[in-house]
């Protein structure tokens, strides 16, 4: 197998997973919640190897670490998915190196100190092993169903069905297939991201960051230090920003509501941030003489200023009330809904040309 480096490190250039099955039970004296891993799985260039006990899963570890003569700074990859699950039954196993969590529990990568290194594929890919399976363009194997009983209660010395193996085999296969794939698109195993959104950092930093000839560049540093603010600016756009909307309908609370239905929105920051307009320069403070002059900076411009308000009162029904209590200032008799203002005397407070 051949190896590429990245820093110090090489790292043997090949796909490889691992996966194991276990089966969770209560004691029935304590009834306290126990478990007993029962198979694993290793997979190597589209090779698998399945073992049933601890015992022979650290005797094949051992020997790839001696026959493919791994340590500190020569490694190889095997990625599980859902490593944060794996790890818990497999860490003791093993000395660690270097561990990268998310949070407490949720490791994304682990090494040992004999240079075998852990990734998890489920943050890589975001996707279950079903999805996975459908997604995979070049390398077809499809995710076993139904075959695994996860009800039974199983044991290193429970014989296993050939239906039950071809489950075990085909998990370690589809995420082997997946990472080949990823591999063959990304020019290599040390060319992978760690996660998913490691796909847009790097995306990020080959636009932000230019190369020329004998020296490097950053645009989108100079960019950054083209935009002067001071304080007075930097605090008039944090009054006028503003959260979410989610507190409870006024006239909803305390009702009990039926066949209630609900949607949400794929990737909804990001479709934002490249179908709606957002400043890109200095802001420019100017003196407006008349309400003509107001709305052509209105239209042409992103615009932030303070207004006052008299007489004010919603007009829509609840619960959308606009403006925010905790974002006005100066405020006279009002009439609040559970933080939004419903009507007031008088009130000040910051607003964007999209809020006018």
């Amino acid at each position: 197998m051949p190896r590429v480096r990245k820093g110090k490190i090489w790292y043997y250039n090949c796909p490889a997973a691992f996966d194991l099955e276990a089966s969770s039970f209560r004691m029935e004296e304590s009834e306290e919640k126990a478990g007993c891993m029962y198979a694993w799985m290793l997979g190597i260039c589209g090779l698998v190897m399945l073992g049933r006990t601890w015992q022979e899963y650290e005797s094949v570890m051992a020997y790839l670490v001696e026959n493919l003569k791994l340590d500190a700074e020569h490694r190889i990859v095997f990625y599980s998915h859902n490593l944060a699950y794996d790890w818990q039954w497999f860490r003791r196993h093993h000395d660690w190196a270097d561990i990268m969590a998310l949070a407490m529990r949720e490791p994304i990568r682990a090494c040992t100190d004999t240079g075998l290194e852990f990734r998890c594929s489920l943050k890589l890919s975001g996707m279950s092993l079903d999805k996975l399976a459908d997604e995979l363009r070049t390398y077809h194997v499809r995710k076993l169903t139904g075959s695994l009983d996860y009800s039974l209660i199983r044991t290193p010395e429970t014989e296993l069905t050939d239906a039950e193996y071809d489950y075990c085999i085909h998990d370690v296969q589809v995420v082997m297939a997946y990472i080949q794939e990823r591999m063959d698109e990304e020019g290599g195993i040390t060319k992978i991201p760690s996660t998913r959104t490691g796909y847009v950092r790097r995306y990020c930093r080959d636009h932000c960051f230019e190369l020329e000839p004998g020296k490097k560049k950053c645009a989108y540093k100079r960019i950054i230090k083209a935009l002067p603010m001071d304080l007075d600016e930097y605090n008039q756009l944090r009054a006028a920003f503003c959260g979410g909307y989610t507190h409870a309908a006024a006239c909803k609370v305390d009702k009990d509501i039926h066949d209630v239905t609900s949607f949400d929105f794929t990737s909804s920051y990001p479709a934002v941030m490249i179908s709606e307009e957002f400043p890109m320069s200095a802001g420019r403070l100017v003196q407006v003489s008349s309400e003509e002059e107001l709305q052509t900076y209105l239209d042409l411009y992103c615009c932030v200023f303070d207004v006052e308000l008299h007489g004010l009162v919603s007009k829509y029904a609840a619960p959308d009330h606009y403006l925010s209590k905790s974002k006005c200032r100066d405020i006279r008799r009002p009439t609040v809904d559970n933080g939004r203002i419903v009507k007031a005397d008088q009130l000040s407070t910051t607003v964007t040309d999209v809020d006018w």
